[in-house]
């Protein structure tokens, strides 16, 4: 119950707004343009949502479409990192 609470909170203190509001260079969102802000004012209600984490722990309510898109960047991010430490492992050897 803490954790849907603390998520709960979190969206609140948004405004029920998408975290990736125009120009806010959220970490492996980059670039992309929330939907919700190019149709209205970034408003999502308490069925269309997720929270999201940063790498420094900061909490961030996100629409769909960006917590897939950052999702989906994060997952790139770690297999080319992996992939990264291994040619290193090899190069070792």
């Amino acid at each position: 119950m803490k954790a849907k609470n603390k998520k709960y909170k979190e969206a609140v203190q948004q405004k029920w707004k998408c975290a990736n509001y125009p120009n806010s260079n959220l970490q492996f969102i980059d670039n992309y343009k929330c939907p919700l802000y190019i149709i209205s004012d970034g408003t999502f209600d308490e069925s269309c949502w997720k929270l999201s984490t940063d790498n420094i722990g900061n909490s961030h309510a996100l629409c769909p479409s960006c917590h897939n898109v950052k999702k989906i960047n994060l997952s790139i991010y770690h297999h080319e990192l992996k992939q990264n430490n291994i040619d290193i492992i090899k190069n070792i050897k």
